[in-house]
């Protein structure tokens, strides 16, 4: 479940998510979890280049449980700085021009995020990392689209 909004007319985004995931292994019973994961991101997005350098702060917790969420055994909280930039292309691979909006244009996308992160994590250790994620987004109609990240971690 998530939400997002320009915050008051200024070219600051704000959103924010919840979600529940569980993890089940066939092989390792033993290593079943589940996590309650909440996010807060704000982001400067130049309404007049929707390709420009995207600066962004995020706060992510998360609540590690048993399997069905039976007992909470650990938490962190990962405070993020980072930027995200993207690369728009038409359909013959040409750059589509800086806009506010040339999604309508655009058929490629290339794009990366970049950031520093700092997790509080209880129980111990605590962590610093450094973190990118290359992605590709193809439209394929109005209706259907693909896409393909690696975030890559160094912690």
């Amino acid at each position: 479940m998530g939400w997002a909004s320009q915050l008051f007319g200024t070219p600051i985004r704000v959103s924010g998510a919840a979600s529940l995931e569980t993890e089940r292994f066939v092989n390792a019973p033993g290593g079943a979890i589940d996590y309650i994961r909440t996010s807060a991101r704000a982001q400067y997005i130049n309404p007049e280049n929707d390709q420009d350098y995207s600066p962004f702060l995020s706060y992510v917790p998360r609540l590690d449980f048993d399997p069905t969420f039976a007992n909470n055994f650990a938490t962190r909280q990962d405070l993020n700085l980072g930027i995200d930039k993207v690369f728009n292309f038409d359909g013959d691979f040409n750059r589509v021009p800086f806009s506010g909006s040339s999604s309508a244009a655009t058929v490629w996308s290339l794009g990366f995020a970049a950031g520093v992160q700092r997790r509080f994590r209880s129980p111990a250790p605590q962590s610093y990392a450094l973190y990118g994620a290359p992605s590709a987004s193809y439209v394929i109609s109005e209706q259907w689209n693909a896409s393909v990240s690696m975030p890559i971690t160094g912690r």
